[in-house]
């Protein structure tokens, strides 16, 4: 568990949410300006999860939904507006490249984004350098990704394999 998770076992605090001001948390900033962070679904299950399943309205469907968020860590959560059920799993080392070819950390020369256009493929890496691989904290690969949709939709051409069958009801960025 984690610690807010146990100050919250030992009824130091009602909940995993943090709202506090900003004097009280000693940032630099408007003392009176109000911080907020969402309730954290559970350990390694942060407020980024419960923010993604109230951007769907997963409490709201009747069918069965799965969310998936990719980062550092992935989330999985499948349910419904009855109940839902969460796992987490590190991801980043996976992308850093375990199994991705050209995959690496977030080092200088990592491509951190990808945009194909009608100029070609533009990339930007970490520290302008010439590129080494592909950024594995997700930022490089989920850029890689969109990009290659980007183009393949802008086309009007089938990938190879097809991914006609494939159909994308929401897309965040």
């Amino acid at each position: 568990k984690s610690l807010i998770e146990l100050e919250m076992d030992r009824g130091e605090r009602a909940g995993t949410s943090l709202d506090r001001t900003a004097r009280e948390l000693g940032l630099r900033v408007f003392p009176g300006a109000n911080v907020y962070g969402g309730p954290l679904v559970g350990c390694h299950v942060g407020a980024d999860v419960t923010a993604d399943l109230l951007a769907i309205g997963m409490d709201e469907e009747e069918g069965v939904v799965m969310l998936v968020d990719v980062g550092t860590n992935t989330e999985v959560v499948v349910g419904n507006r009855h109940g839902m059920m969460a796992a987490s799993c590190p991801a980043g080392p996976a992308f850093e490249g375990g199994e991705i070819t050209y995959g690496m950390p977030g080092y200088e020369g990592a491509v951190e984004s990808v945009e194909i256009g009608e100029n070609g493929v533009v990339c930007r890496t970490i520290g302008d350098a010439e590129p080494q691989g592909i950024c594995g904290s997700c930022a490089g690969v989920q850029s890689s990704i969109r990009g290659t949709i980007a183009a393949v939709e802008a086309s009007h051409d089938p990938l190879p394999g097809s991914m006609s069958p494939c159909r994308r009801t929401r897309t965040w960025p």
